[in-house]
């Protein structure tokens, strides 16, 4: 009986003692530092595919990971995720999909990481350098239910209320915020590409900035553009999460997607000072200057 039990605690990681099978849906930072982690923190074999939205390329990698005697593959990226839900008999966990409830893959049965660092942690540095903080505004696309729950709550916790509106394209996104402006202090910019793109987000930083809106992005290169804050995900953090659910001696009765521990914060100089927003000591070591 013993030794049944031992058996049966060590599955997971019997199934990942051959290694694992690492696809990325490209080569952005955001998934190569996560692969990178993987490969450090596992300590056993990783094999890294990469399909950038090449057709032929992304049948020939889910060719060789079908074939591969690795059961274990962490997809990074919805394009990757979306790939593996092809494969058969394998144990898939994905990890930086913003809008994974749209693409439906906790449906499919795979386990999943959260693409978006703790919400309240973001909230309490944005609060700690602008103390007066009361109404924040946000604009998605559909879906997001855990996420938008997520929020919420964190924003009940910090004295916050939370203006939420849908948008299906970035024009709506776009007049969706510049609707609420009056309504609220500032705006939290999530990595939606479903309503962004490139124009869209400069011309609401340009909006914000005239108009004194503070802006929390999800990436530190808008914050030379306009936006006061950035939280993006600690590549460190998503890979020890991803080896938590592939460890986990619970596989079948873990949380579809489980939270990230951590956030990277970094605030722009040049926007405190335009906003006339002091950085106390505590702050002026996530000071970014381009």
């Amino acid at each position: 009986m013993l030794g049944v039990a031992l058996s049966l605690a060590g599955c997971s990681w019997l199934r990942a003692a051959s290694g694992i099978d690492v696809i990325l849906s490209d080569n952005t930072s955001a998934y190569t530092e996560v692969a990178r982690e993987l490969t450090l923190q596992y300590g056993g074999r990783v094999e890294i595919y990469r399909i950038d939205g090449d057709s032929a390329r992304s049948l020939e990698v889910q060719q060789r990971v079908q074939q591969s005697n690795r059961t274990v593959v962490v997809a990074v990226g919805l394009a990757a995720a979306q790939m593996a839900t092809r494969l058969i008999n394998k144990q898939i966990i994905f990890c930086q999909v913003f809008n994974y409830e749209d693409a439906r893959l906790p449906a499919t049965g795979m386990k999943g990481v959260s693409a978006t660092p703790p919400v309240a942690e973001q909230f309490h540095y944005w609060k700690r350098l602008y103390p007066p903080l009361k109404d924040i505004g946000v604009v998605t696309g559909s879906g997001l239910d855990a996420l938008l729950t997520e929020a919420q709550a964190a924003a009940r916790r910090h004295q916050i209320t939370l203006v939420h509106a849908k948008a299906r394209t970035d024009r709506e996104m776009l007049r969706a915020y510049k609707q609420m402006a009056p309504k609220v202090q500032g705006f939290w910019l999530l990595p939606d590409n479903r309503i962004l793109s490139r124009e869209s987000v400069r011309d609401l930083l340009a909006f914000s900035a005239k108009q004194g809106k503070q802006v929390l992005v999800f990436t530190p290169e808008l914050l030379g553009s306009g936006a006061l804050l950035s939280a993006e995900s600690d590549p460190a953090d998503v890979a020890d999460r991803v080896l938590s659910i592939i460890w986990s001696t619970n596989h079948t009765e873990a949380a579809p997607v489980l939270p990230l521990t951590r956030t990277r914060i970094r605030i722009s100089v040049a926007m405190a000072e335009w906003l006339d927003l002091p950085l106390a000591p505590e702050l002026r070591k996530l000071a970014y200057v381009p």
